[in-house]
């Protein structure tokens, strides 16, 4: 679990790369940036902090990383050598920002103090990369006249790529978590291959959400009614895979498939979409692991809420067999129609 309200931010170093490959430049500050307004630190702390919300953690892949020597290297001096390994980091984005693709951008260097993970207090150093510029209008205000302007800047509201190192298992190497909101195709690893150089832990907590993450996805984007499968069924492999995480202790693919999935052609497509999801998030997916409660019983709502949303006037709530649900279509209405059937009223 991750709680950063009590998070303070005690050290902001602020660079510029550009895309080595086509000439862009990399601009490094001669010292930290001074925050001294206490809104200026809340709006940043917001800014970098807030997608942070599930701890899927990774660990760097080595002690030669080259990162996690500049971490090291903080930590050491107790934040001394800040701002120089804040150069150096900035530096070795700049080394990796070589594919053509990759787009300039603001690389800020963070220090946070205070921050609750897994109910311990540590520290942590962020780094972020802000890609992506916005368009702003400006409404300026002239005696009994409004003139209108525009500014491009940064939109707060969206953090384009974050890295979070806390202070805590550094035999490991440190606990790390990633956020990248741009592009996900192969050229754009770069910020936690070529860049960062992590690999992810191997905790049931993360193994169990990534999996739920899986059944989620593959519900939305394959058994959904866009392609002629009926919302009932679809209700219904969700409902029966909250009940397998919540009854095992462990996961295990082919009883998975036996218990949940059963449909030949359906079990296909559900290898070729997992397939297709660590292909394109560069992750590996286990088909063996240890199943955690805290996971589910924090998640299983979320990834498999069973509820039939018609229009505004009704939501169905279903908890039992979709056996017991039909779906028809109403000529002379021109509207759909569900037919529930029950045994008795509670």
């Amino acid at each position: 679990m991750l709680n950063f309200s009590q998070a303070r931010i005690t050290k902001l170093s602020i660079h510029h790369t550009g895309n080595k490959s086509t000439g862009g430049k990399l601009t490094l500050s001669t010292s930290p940036y001074p925050l001294h307004e206490e809104w200026l630190e809340s709006l940043m702390k917001n800014y970098f902090l807030q997608p942070f919300k599930e701890p899927f953690f990774h660990h760097f892949d080595g002690e030669k990383n080259a990162v996690q020597q500049s971490i090291d290297k903080i930590w050491d001096s107790k934040g001394a050598d800040f701002h120089k390994q804040s150069r150096q980091i900035a530096t070795l984005l700049y080394d990796s920002s070589t594919h053509q693709r990759i787009k300039a951008g603001e690389v800020f260097i963070v220090m946070f103090e205070d921050c609750m993970i897994e109910d311990e207090l540590v520290q942590a150093i962020g780094i972020f990369k802000s890609e992506n510029k916005s368009t702003f209008l400006k409404v300026i205000a002239n005696e009994e006249q409004f003139e209108l302007n525009t500014d491009t800047g940064i939109n707060i509201q969206k953090l384009d790529k974050g890295c979070l190192v806390f202070n805590s298992e550094k035999e490991k190497g440190y606990k790390v978590c990633i956020v990248d909101n741009t592009s996900k195709i192969q050229d754009a690893l770069y910020w936690k291959g070529d860049f960062l150089g992590v690999k992810m832990s191997d905790s049931s907590y993360y193994t169990t959400m990534q999996y739920m993450d899986i059944v989620k996805h593959f519900s939305e984007d394959v058994l959904s009614p866009k392609n002629q499968v009926p919302r009932e069924d679809q209700l219904h492999f969700l409902k029966k895979s909250g009940e397998f995480f919540q009854q095992n202790d462990a996961f295990d693919l082919n009883d998975f498939k036996k218990e949940v999935i059963i449909e030949p052609e359906v079990s296909d497509a559900f290898d070729e979409y997992v397939a297709s999801f660590s292909e394109e998030r560069d992750v590996v997916v286990s088909d063996h692991f240890q199943i955690s409660a805290p996971a589910v019983e924090k998640n299983a709502t979320r990834f498999f809420k069973s509820v039939l949303k018609l229009d505004k006037n009704f939501h169905v709530y279903v908890h039992g067999n979709a056996d017991y649900i039909e779906r028809g279509f109403d000529r002379d209405k021109s509207l759909n129609y569900y037919k529930l059937y029950y045994r008795e009223e509670r």
